[in-house]
């Protein structure tokens, strides 16, 4: 009876049929060895890949949320851009209004001193006449009072004692006599 003993090959995995060598343990065949690193990587893969599906979900909420919040600016903003429309209608409604109502008042007050302008010149001119007519009155008095010896008649003028009457009426000399 022969016995061979055979070595195992580096390359190739024992067969639980062959001896091991003292001291080793009996090498895991093949096929575990790869089913084993197949299981590790499927693991790893399933690890992959439920890290993924939670991150997608966590940016599927974020984004949910995100078009809240966006909704949520859009109407704020809708809202506030038609209050600020109204606002500045009315200002211009207001601004318009009141722009007549300046240029009302603006042609009254205009109209006013042109008015006190005018009654100003009147009363210079009876201040101005003013004196004269007080010194006409007075003589009128004195001339009623005295039976016409003192002052000179009604729309004569008294110069230096004298009475000089001015003709509206242009006669030459010899027929005015």
């Amino acid at each position: 009876m022969t016995l061979a003993l055979q070595l195992p090959c580096l390359r190739c995995p024992l067969r639980p049929d062959t001896p091991s060598l003292a001291g080793t343990p009996p090498p895991q065949p093949f096929v575990l060895q790869r089913l084993c690193s197949k299981l590790r990587l499927s693991l790893l893969v399933l690890g992959f890949n439920i890290l993924l599906l939670v991150a997608v979900c966590v940016m599927g909420s974020q984004r949910a949320q995100l078009q809240v919040e966006l909704q949520t600016l859009k109407e704020t903003f809708s809202n506030f851009s038609s209050s600020t429309l109204m606002e500045i209608l009315a200002l211009s409604s207001h601004g318009g209004s009141a722009g007549d109502k300046v240029t009302s008042l603006e042609a009254k007050l205009e109209k006013q001193q042109q008015d006190l302008k005018a009654d100003h010149a009147t009363l210079l001119l009876h201040l101005k006449h003013f004196p004269v007519d007080m010194r006409t009155l007075a003589c009128q008095l004195a001339f009623l009072q005295s039976n016409g010896t003192e002052c000179c008649p009604v729309s004569w003028v008294d110069y230096e004692g004298s009475c000089y009457w001015f003709s509206r009426s242009g006669k030459p000399w010899p027929e005015a006599e």
